[in-house]
């Protein structure tokens, strides 16, 4: 197989070395407006095909699979010509910029037995894993709830809130990790740097969201804090979990701890139990490189990944849930 990578600006340059890494330098292609990028990318991989110019790449019978690492507001219409093409498409997340564009992508891929994946590392991570391995597992028993906070200080996006910029990696986790249906999310949100942009875009922001069962969530992101945070927690009626993702050591802390109530009639006794903490041994491999690999071998067996373009199409529903709460100051909004 060959891909044709397009933009290697941010995130780009690390999607290209992995699939040079998987493929090899002369089954990849790169394209970029910015010359000195392809000078770049030329410099450090000597076999790789350059070009300015997307749609030479998009419509060359070299290439398999298109790879988009460009802006958001660029993907709907690559990825639409890609898909004529009937080439394979990875795609930087969110998917598209409305659910529209999403569900015209997805038929496109079906009709033309193509594989779309979008880009969420995370997914493949080894704690990631092993959370999923935790909370499947008949032990863990119940989900009550998992709280999720992402912070630091920027990067202040031109284009987009806080939500569309962190909350995509939370809700692509959220559903690999709760089996049941979202029913409604509320937002609230803070500006407080005074940017001079087309629209005043949080900054800070607090998602609620309700699962049918009576589970919750809740999300927080920050670009305007002192302190890098990555953080989750997820508690059941067994056990709790606390993943640090900045924890090089013990990302994962598996806790055997309890709340109890006991029924008395008229009134309840609560006593907790304080188990050991055990912490996981992880598996060792990049989440990008693992993620490509799972890519290619979807494609071999002509089939869709988890994160696929109905992941990406449910991630942006709750993108556009966040936006009508916003507008409606705070108020729950049913998750189509």
């Amino acid at each position: 197989m060959r891909v044709g990578v397009i933009g290697i600006g941010y995130w780009g340059p690390n999607v290209l070395r992995n699939f040079v890494e998987v493929l090899g330098q002369g089954a990849v292609g790169v394209c970029d407006h910015n010359k000195e990028r392809l000078l770049w990318a030329k410099n450090l991989y000597p076999d790789i095909q350059l070009s300015e110019d997307s749609d030479e790449l998009i419509h060359s019978s070299a290439y398999d699979i298109i790879a988009i690492c460009t802006p958001l507001k660029s993907h709907y219409a690559l990825a639409k010509k890609a898909l004529q093409s009937k080439k394979h498409v990875f795609i930087e997340k969110p998917f598209t910029q409305t659910s529209k564009e999403a569900q015209d992508l997805i038929t496109l891929a079906e009709k033309n037995g193509c594989t779309v994946m979008i880009d969420h590392p995370q997914l493949y991570s080894p704690a990631f894993e092993a959370i999923q391995t935790i909370i499947n597992h008949k032990e863990f028993g119940t989900l009550y709830y998992l709280d999720a906070k992402r912070a630091n200080l920027g990067r202040i996006q031109p284009d987009c809130n806080v939500i569309w910029d962190l909350a995509v990696h939370d809700f692509a986790s959220l559903m690999a990790l709760i089996s049941c249906e979202a029913e409604t999310l509320a937002v609230h949100s803070q500006y407080c740097v005074p940017v001079k942009l087309k629209q005043d875009f949080a900054q800070r922001a607090s998602i609620d969201i309700q699962y049918k069962g009576n589970i919750k969530a809740s999300i927080s992101l920050n670009w305007v804090s002192p302190i890098k945070v990555r953080e989750n927690v997820i508690v059941s009626d067994k056990k709790m979990i606390h993943w640090n993702e900045l924890d090089q050591k013990h990302p994962i802390h598996y806790f055997d701890s309890q709340v109890h109530c006991e029924d008395n009639g008229a009134t309840s006794t609560i006593s907790y139990h304080h188990g050991k903490v055990s912490y996981p041994n992880l598996d060792k491999h990049e989440p990008l490189k693992k993620q490509i690999m799972h890519f290619l071998n979807c494609i071999d067996q002509q089939k869709q990944p988890f994160n696929n373009h109905h992941l990406g199409l449910k991630v942006l529903r709750f993108l556009e849930a966040c936006d009508q709460s916003l507008q409606q100051k705070g108020k729950y909004i049913k998750i189509r």
